[in-house]
């Protein structure tokens, strides 16, 4: 598994759609995170990506509530 993280520094890593999103979060939204992955492999690895923006604690929050989210739905 590969994570990419973008921080609030201007350099962009990821994908098209991690940059264009960026672009459109960093002046709509206090802070975000999107995470991605694409078809596995046939080794059964996956590529994954994270992109935030804003605030650290911010992002890290937004994670743990969406962590908490899945885990309700169990």
């Amino acid at each position: 598994m590969t994570t990419t993280k973008n921080s609030t520094d201007n350099e962009i890593q990821g994908t098209d759609i991690h940059s264009e999103l960026k672009v459109k979060f960093d002046k709509q939204q206090i802070s975000y995170v999107l995470i991605t992955c694409q078809q596995p492999k046939s080794d059964g690895s996956m590529n994954v990506e994270m992109s935030y923006g804003g605030d650290p604690a911010v992002a890290e929050y937004l994670v743990q509530s969406a962590q908490f989210h899945f885990e309700e739905e169990e």
